[in-house]
């Protein structure tokens, strides 16, 4: 379908938005619950990929991963502009490079294990998982996890670091070794 998107076929691009906007506002709406809002950053992210769809094509990267990056790093972006940030007070959100990515082969299997990547999720402590949530959908820094959760920058710290590592551990049994890089 990328490809045929890089060919500039609109058919193929409406027939991708059926298949995974459901998904992406699901996730945009996380971090950004006002409808309005969350529809204009899904608008952004198939923007985007037509204007990105042949280089994608031409690292074979699967269009989904990069879609959910795509999606996640605009709503916060979107979100930090709405909590009136100031300028250069947070790091520029800009996709990972495409070398860790997943190829279309390996991300067509992440949906038949969505299960697993549920249950590893619940398996990470309490504290873990909700300083996780935080940053990843909320896009909070350390030191604002730490005001928002009352706990010292250290801790919650540590309880990221811990919490990712267990995720690498745990991801690259359920997603292959691309994960590792997650």
């Amino acid at each position: 379908m990328v490809a045929r998107i890089a060919g500039r076929d609109e058919k193929a691009l409406a027939e991708l938005y059926d298949l995974v906007a459901p998904r992406l506002l699901g996730l945009i709406q996380r971090i950004l619950p006002e409808r309005r809002e969350a529809e204009e950053v899904l608008e952004r992210v198939f923007v985007r990929l037509w204007k990105e769809a042949p280089e994608l094509d031409r690292h074979q990267v699967g269009a989904s991963v990069w879609m959910t990056l795509a999606a996640r790093s605009a709503a916060l972006e979107r979100l930090r502009a709405l909590r009136g940030a100031a300028a250069g007070s947070a790091p520029a959100l800009v996709l990972p490079s495409r070398a860790w990515l997943p190829r279309r082969h390996e991300a067509r299997g992440l949906d038949e294990r969505q299960a697993l990547l549920k249950k590893v999720l619940r398996q990470l402590p309490k504290e873990q998982l909700a300083a996780l949530e935080l940053a990843f959908f909320g896009g909070w820094s350390e030191a604002e996890l730490a005001a928002k959760l009352r706990q010292p920058a250290g801790k919650v710290r540590a309880e990221l670091r811990a919490g990712m590592r267990f995720l690498r551990h745990r991801l690259r049994a359920v997603l292959g070794t691309w994960a590792a890089s997650l």
